[in-house]
This record gives structure tokens, sequence and C-alpha cells, in this order.
């Protein structure tokens, strides 16, 4: 397979290697198709063939619009899906024991690149006494997400929104506050990951969690449909974390092996399935699986992908150890 020099301008954004193996030649958003997919010759991370990060693909949106775009799914079904996953986080952290609750506690949460924030809205609401707190490069972005909360909830947000970046700045200003920090589908979007994770493990408290999702290298939807991986490798994307991969982000940002790393599945078996069988989006409809009608088949079917790690999406949880 053909590689590149360190003169072409690669490096790993995980060794800083400067060979890679290409990949995948289509990338969704790059219009002077200069851009390829490549796996690292050395450790294998999978990423750009140089990252291309620009704040303005978030302050304007770009990527929500580009998908809806793509897919052909109008606005209100993507906030709808965004809002449902948003609960889901909200139960996924609950159900993993992140944040502690009693009257007693006041925890605190840092949402790190919180978009609309709506995850940050309904983990207030859903524990008692908890500060919350979001952080979002886009200032557009957070006051979209406030007018989209009153549409959708009745109830005032009570988060505390802060415009800006995770930067060692922010990090050393905040150093041991938070009981938890949470990244939903951030790290794949930055130039030093290892920064960003180093600088959110910084922000936490002896004792406290950090908690990440990305998207999945290793979905099999990728290699299953042409057309759902020609829409998954994307100009906002700098890597594409593989499990393995996953864990030595973890392990080089935070010196620990992570406590949990598992399978998560975002979307419903029938939007799989019209992936396969169509070899194109669903569209206007995009399978979610907001209710409870066809559960005995999405059980079987997610634990079967979370099992062999081949979901749509990776969670991994970390724990920063108590002092002495």
């Amino acid at each position: 397979m053909p590689y590149l020099s360190k003169n072409a301008g690669f490096s790993c954004l995980l060794c800083q290697h400067h060979e890679f193996h290409s990949y995948f030649k289509n990338v969704r958003g790059d219009g002077l198709r200069n851009l390829k997919i490549v796996n690292c010759a050395a450790c294998g991370h999978r990423q750009l063939s140089e990252p291309v990060y620009d704040l303005a693909l978030y302050e304007k949106d770009l990527q929500v619009y580009s998908s809806i775009e793509e897919c052909g799914t109008p606005l209100k079904k993507f906030i709808e899906n965004s809002w449902l996953e948003a609960q889901r986080r909200v139960d996924r952290v609950l159900a993993d024991r992140l944040l502690l609750q009693g009257q007693q506690v006041t925890p605190t949460c840092l949402d790190i690149g919180g978009g609309y924030g709506f995850f940050s809205h309904l983990l207030k609401q859903t524990v008692a006494g908890a500060q919350i707190d979001m952080l979002d490069p886009s200032e557009s972005r957070i006051e979209t997400g406030k007018k989209l909360i009153e549409e959708y909830d009745e109830a005032p947000t009570q988060v505390r929104y802060i415009a800006g970046l995770l930067d060692n700045i922010f990090a050393q200003k905040h150093q041991s506050t938070y009981d938890l920090v949470t990244l939903w589908h951030v790290v794949e979007h930055v130039p030093e990951p290892i920064r960003l994770v180093a600088d959110a493990w910084q922000l936490l408290k002896p004792g406290g969690w950090l908690s990440i999702e990305v998207p999945n290298a290793n979905d099999e939807l990728l290699e299953l449909s042409s057309a759902f991986a020609n829409y998954s490798y994307m100009i906002e994307h700098l890597s594409y974390f593989l499990p393995n991969m996953l864990s030595k982000l973890i392990e080089l940002g935070t010196d620990r092996k992570p406590d949990k790393l598992y399978g998560y599945q975002r979307y419903g078996i029938f939007n799989y399935m019209h992936w396969i069988h169509a070899n194109a989006p669903l569209g206007t409809e995009p399978d979610f699986f907001p209710g409870e009608d066809r559960w005995w088949l999405e059980k079987s079917w997610r634990e079967q992908r979370a099992n062999a790690l081949t979901t749509d999406a990776l969670v991994v949880n970390i724990q920063k150890p108590e002092r002495g």
C-alpha cells in the first residue's frame, strides 16, 4: 500500500508518525478532493490525511446542515432525534453511576462541546441540586439551543453556559472542579485529541469521572454500505477511533487505562437495514427507535453489536483516583 513521507505534511494525531496507509479516498465536504482517510503506518490510528480544523464549521453549524442536505432529513426531525439522544445520554450517565446523588451531595458536571445544550438541560432537571455547566465554542449555537429548549420544554433552563474552548488556561482555572466531565462526539473533531483529554482530566475532582462518546470506526455498516461510508467519512472528523485506538487515546491523555469501554447503538435496526438494502439514507424519517414496540428485536440486535464492538458509537468511562 502507498505511503506518504513527512514532507507531505502528514503526522499521526496520536503517535506523530509521518507515514500512512491509504484507506478511503472520499471525504464528504472536501470540495477540492485533496483529502483522504488514512491509517497511521506505525500505530494504526485512522484520520484525515491532513487535519482540517475550522471553527466556522461549528459557528455556522455546517455539519448539521450538510448532514440534513445529504440525508433529506427535516430539521425538525433532526432536533427531535437530538433531544431523544440527549435523554438517552442522561439515562446512561445514571446507569453507569457516574454522578453521585443524595441530600448531602451537590454534584457538578461540565459538558464540553455541548452544542444546543439538550443534554445539560435534561441532566439538570434529572439530578436534583446539580450544578451543570456547558462549554461550547459557538455563541450563536448556544443561543439557538436556548430557544429550542424553550420550544420543547416549558421549564426554563438553569444551565450555566460558557462560550469558549477547552484549553490549558481554562483547565488550570477550573482544575479539580467537576465530578463529571463529558465529551459527546467532540474528540474526533479536534487536531490535538491527547491534549483535549489531558485538559478534561485536569478538570476532575479526585473520584470524578470522564465520559467520552465517539463514532465507531469499527461500525460494521461502514463495510456493508458504500453509501454509508461515503456519508460517514467527512471533513469535520479528523479522527476515526477503533476501540483499541480510543483506549490508547485515554492512556495517552490520562496515564490510566479506561475503567469501561463499550459499544453503544444510536440508530435503530430499520435505519441499518435501509442503508444495506437501498444503499442510501432513510431520508425524511431516520429510525432512531423512540418507542418500545419492537424492543424484543432491537434488544437482541443491539446486544450482539455491542458485544462485538461493531455499534455506531463507542463509550469510554474513566475515574480519577482518590487522593492518598
